[in-house]
């Protein structure tokens, strides 16, 4: 028998054994993505807000955001600092992230149209999880204003609460803000923390767990609980950087979008409450993101064995500039929001992102990280971006409204307008995209080359664009 042999054959075979225990024990300290990829597909947390713009702390869009969590899950993954929705309007933007397929394809622009009405087969992110093995839950709002049972092996939606009475601030029913009146957890939102908790300390299953948590902060009306609005004093509060003449050189379809709130507009100046109100924006982005660090800790051992966790917002949101509040503009303020992805030992912590990336492949770009089989969605992932954040063959991010279409490529913002009206931004130069400079000769090798990466857009029938005012 081999324990009898001369030779001490068995003594070599155990020496053997322990020199590739040692060297999968120094792979996995040195590449710790190893014993990560090693395991089962990873649980995924995957965190939705509402109206989020630039105005966090790891954005710096607005030197007072206070939104230490996300500058915390930031700092753990790869920050995305040029991310953009497929459309800045909250049904096509959710469908676009939920199918993979592009706003310009699908062309659900209306908030009042079903997505699986149009597209009945559609295989959505999370029952792409579902075929690989996954138990997907989720609570809140991930779709726009449907639950798509379909999608889910449980879904939670919590009891809407708004303040009684209600502040009121003369704009108008949806256009409000103030004290909420109850605890953080006490709320619309607050409910989806305890129910996310309630679930995360349930005992494991064997499947992986696909949880979804759509909070609808900082999504008008702006009302948080007053802990939140007494750190943010509407006299010490900055007003965003905006020109008076922005418009002028402004194509009369831009314009027209700009002007769609011109009215809460004026009535904000005339009742001199541009201060209050950013100062609510800010108070809900600073409650959403305490919302989202108590999942966050809760979800914080499963972290520790390789869960991944992705965070985005559904487009951005005007507070004034350029004349407009809330979204439907194809300028940075609708457009760009916070995406994060955390993956402890797949993706390397504390990596920033500045090429553009569409939201519509945030899916795929997950599925790839969690080594799901089989193609997802209609636009190729950005994985490649998450292993080297300067990888220059990413494709530039495509944004459309209808028949109006633009386009963030390097370090340039172009637009086109349904009725040829054009605008072209240098954003190394102008970043709050002041000078339009469409009409100059200088640009237009730019201008031509950034057209011709538009795509062509369809209009599905059924709603408006701006219904959720």
């Amino acid at each position: 028998m081999a324990a009898d042999h001369p030779s001490g054959a068995r003594s070599h075979t155990l020496t053997r054994r322990r020199l590739l225990e040692l060297s999968a024990g120094v792979l996995a300290s040195t590449f710790p993505w190893l014993r990560y990829r090693a395991r089962s597909k990873p649980d995924v947390l995957f965190l939705v807000v509402d109206d989020l713009n630039d105005w966090t702390g790891c954005l710096g869009g607005h030197p007072q955001a206070r939104t230490p969590n996300i500058d915390r899950l930031a700092s753990q993954g790869v920050l995305f600092r040029s991310a953009h929705c497929a459309a800045p309007t909250c049904n096509p933007s959710r469908t676009s992230v939920m199918t993979g397929i592009p706003a310009a394809v699908h062309g659900l622009f209306g908030n009042g149209i079903s997505f699986r009405r149009h597209l009945p087969n559609a295989v959505t992110l999370p029952q792409h999880f579902m075929r690989n093995g996954y138990r997907a839950i989720g609570c809140g709002k991930i779709f726009h204003s449907v639950v798509d049972e379909p999608s889910w092996h449980e879904y939670f939606l919590p009891d809407v609460r708004w303040p009684d009475p209600r502040p009121n601030n003369g704009i108008s029913p949806r256009f409000d803000w103030g004290p909420e009146g109850r605890g953080p957890l006490e709320t619309t939102d607050g409910q989806l923390v305890t129910w996310a908790r309630k679930k995360l300390q349930e005992p494991r299953r064997q499947q992986p767990l696909f949880l979804a948590v759509g909070f609808n902060h900082p999504h008008l009306p702006w009302f948080a609980p007053w802990d939140f609005l007494a750190q943010f004093p509407p006299e010490q509060t900055q007003l965003p950087a905006v020109r008076d003449d922005d418009l002028d050189d402004i194509p009369p379809a831009g314009r027209e979008l700009a002007l769609l709130t011109a009215d809460e507009h004026q009535r904000i100046l005339e009742r001199g409450l541009w201060h209050q109100a950013v100062a609510a924006y800010l108070a809900c982005g600073h409650y959403v993101d305490w919302l989202l660090g108590e999942v966050l800790r809760a979800f914080e051992r499963r972290r520790q064995d390789g869960a991944v966790v992705v965070l985005w917002s559904d487009h951005g949101f005007h507070l004034g500039q350029k004349q407009h509040w809330k979204k439907w503009t194809l300028w940075h303020e609708s457009t760009r929001v916070p995406v994060i992805f955390s993956a402890p030992g797949r993706v390397d912590p504390g990596q920033r992102c500045d090429r553009p990336v569409t939201m519509t492949a945030i899916g795929a770009t997950l599925a790839e990280l969690c080594g799901l089989a089989g193609r997802w969605g209609q636009v190729p992932s950005f994985s490649r971006l998450l292993a080297d954040p300067r990888d220059p063959g990413s494709p530039p991010a495509a944004i459309a409204l209808h028949k109006h279409r633009a386009l963030c490529a390097d370090n340039w913002r172009y637009i086109l307008y349904r009725d040829g009206g054009e605008e072209l931004y240098d954003l190394a130069r102008d970043p709050l995209e002041w000078v339009n400079l469409a009409s100059s000769s200088e640009h237009h090798d730019v201008k031509a080359r950034l057209a011709k990466q538009l795509p062509r857009v369809r209009v599905t029938s059924g709603g408006t664009w701006d219904d959720d005012r």
